[in-house]
């Protein structure tokens, strides 16, 4: 048995059988009342109770146990069964496999994780959330990254980039007043983007001591020429040559490195910038862009140490447009792997086969730039072998609450005829970028003769929810059908959202009417940009089937010509009776004479 030794575990009992082609063997586990119990029960790595039966070679079958997820863990009795099974290897299969969320910038929106494990063996997993698609030298410290930064440069600016990060700064203007604000802190992080140049001996020491004791630096300056023979080069594998000839436009050495892709892509630097030209040590830094109008090797551009803690850029940041890169540069070298405005409810745990485990993935832009895309990864490590490692990407912008009216809208009238299975549409306005990612309804009829039959949901690429779940029901009765449903990806798009089904009974009487109508009011998601909705309603019409048309019987008299067509009533039996000849038209009494002596002609 593996447990926490506070879970007092009084006995257990159990009886063998075969299902499925598994050996199963379900065990009644019986705790006692100990609160204590409980909570060590709860506390267990993915809140679940295992019990493990060990075996010495991984080629012999061996037991497995995890009490299901969801279980009434503070019920004294439990019940699960334990399977044993030879050469068990767990799969996952993850939807979505990306998020992409609009929510308002007042309030945290959560949004569901789907993890299932279709292999033959229980699936552990953990999941992370970082910065970036890859292990970076990155340490396991969550608490919030201290920067120092130093800038004379109005933009991009400097507190927008450490907004987006959820990163703590402080900010400076020049050498002396950084200097005065290291010695009163300790710092993860030294950000300078500065244009003038930096000839103060003591700031440079600092420097070097900061990367010596393991700081990052992000380091941009077009005037490193006239401090090239500063010690501090020495140590970052780096030499710093003269100030450019001319300017030049910027290209990539390494255009996939994460630092040009994460969380920003980033394009080369196409106008011609002024710089200084710098060189790598063959052993020491890497040369990660280049000047194009100079050779190499002495054209490097922007470098980065060999421990990938210290990046230096020989230009300056001086355009909006190169907040980008800079955010991914500060990211590269951070030392923070989590994200401050996105978190999950279960960091890890285990899957049955068969099962699914939905997470909760929640978004937080509270206190961050409003209309700014923020970018990060999901890091989900399983035990699965095609696929140990899969990061998922999220993306999330905030905007102000603004608010709209949501139309869900029914035809206005249908024909229908006793027996006929049919469908109604319910469509919906354009929605798209209002954030409507779920909707709770419930339908209504009034009047006799139609029933609900189900809900089909218009899933086909391009319509208004393409993608989202197959609806769950929550009621189905005579007079009320109940049901929600979600998807991954907002409502984008008019059209069709679902087809209602219904079915028209063979007993109702012709000439019934049933009111079909959507209950005020739909729910929708929290963070959906939706106050007011217009319903639809519609009425449906019982009636008879065509006639299936016998002859066409005319009369004449005194040059008056008087004509009935008989049939075969639709609702009446397949039998010919009396009650199954239609006499359509209003018709003379000398014209009835002559049918009821007709009729006898008509055969059986």
């Amino acid at each position: 048995m593996h447990r926490d030794s506070r879970i007092p575990v009084t006995h257990g009992n159990g009886a063998i059988g075969l299902t499925g082609g598994y050996v199963s063997y379900e065990v009644a586990i019986e705790l006692t009342g100990d609160s204590g119990g409980v909570d060590a029960l709860q506390n267990i790595p993915g809140g679940e109770l295992g019990a493990r039966f060990a075996v010495g070679s991984s080629e012999i079958a061996g037991w497995n146990f995890v009490l299901p997820a969801g279980s009434s863990q503070d019920i004294p009795l439990e019940f699960a069964t334990l399977r044993i099974a030879r050469g068990g290897v767990p799969a996952k299969r993850v939807n979505p496999e990306s998020f992409s969320v609009s929510i308002r910038d007042d309030d945290i929106s959560c949004f569901p994780l789907e993890i299932a494990n279709v292999g033959t063996a229980p699936l552990f997993f953990e999941i992370t959330e970082e910065y970036l698609n890859g292990d970076h030298l990155m340490s396991e410290d969550t608490d919030r990254v201290k920067v120092l930064a130093m800038t004379d440069i109005m933009t991009p600016s400097l507190d927008e980039v450490f907004e987006f990060l959820g990163y703590d700064v402080t900010m400076t203007n020049g050498p002396v007043v950084f200097l005065d604000a290291l010695s009163s802190g300790d710092y993860d992080i030294f950000v300078i983007n500065y244009s003038m140049p930096i000839t103060m001996d003591e700031f440079w020491a600092a420097v070097s001591d900061f990367v010596a004791n393991g700081g990052s630096v992000v380091l941009s300056n077009p005037a490193l020429d006239e401090v090239s023979d500063f010690g501090v080069w020495d140590g970052l594998g780096i030499t710093v040559l003269d100030e450019l000839a001319a300017p030049s436009p910027v290209s990539w050495t390494a255009p996939t490195h994460p630092i040009f892709n994460n969380p920003y892509g980033i394009p080369f630097v196409s106008e011609p910038i002024n710089g200084v030209a710098m060189s790598v040590d063959e052993d020491g830094a890497l040369g990660l862009a280049y000047y194009d109008h100079f050779s190499a090797p002495n054209n490097v551009a922007m470098a980065l140490t060999a421990d990938e803690k210290v990046v230096i850029n020989s230009f300056i940041f001086n355009q909006e447009r190169y907040k980008e890169l800079l955010i991914n540069q500060i990211l590269y070298v951070s030392p923070r792997k989590d994200v401050p405005w996105l978190s999950v409810a279960h960091t890890n745990g285990v899957v049955p086969v068969g099962g699914t485990r939905v997470n909760s993935v929640c978004f937080d832009p509270r206190g961050l730039e409003v209309g700014m895309h923020y970018r990060a990864f999901l890091k989900l490590i399983t035990n699965d072998p095609e696929e140990p490692v899969m990061y998922i990407p999220v993306e999330m912008v905030s905007h102000p609450e603004v608010l709209h009216t949501a139309e869900f809208m029914l035809p206005e009238h249908r024909r229908v005829v006793r027996g006929e299975e049919f469908e109604l549409p319910i469509t919906v306005n354009d929605m798209t970028g209002w954030n409507v990612n779920s909707v709770n309804m419930t339908l209504k009829l009034e009047g006799s003769g139609i029933m609900f039959e189900g809900i089909r949901w218009n899933r086909a690429s391009g319509a208004p929810a393409a993608g989202w779940e197959v609806p769950n029901i929550e009621e189905h009765s005579t007079g009320t059908f109940k049901f929600s449903n979600f998807g991954t990806r907002s409502l984008e798009g008019e059209g069709i959202l679902a087809y209602v089904r219904l079915v028209a009974s063979r007993s109702a009487r012709i000439g019934e009417i049933a009111h079909l109508y959507i209950e005020p009011v739909p729910r929708v998601n929290a963070e959906a940009e939706v106050d007011n909705f217009e319903l639809g309603e519609t009425y449906i019409n019982i009636g008879a089937r065509e006639s299936t048309w016998l002859l066409s019987l005319v009369a004449s008299e005194d040059g008056n010509k008087d004509t009935v067509t008989v049939g075969i009533h639709p609702e009446a039996p397949t039998n010919m009776t009396p009650t199954s000849i239609a006499f359509l038209p209003r018709v003379s009494g000398h014209l009835i004479s002559m049918l009821s002596h007709w009729m006898l002609l008509i055969p059986d």
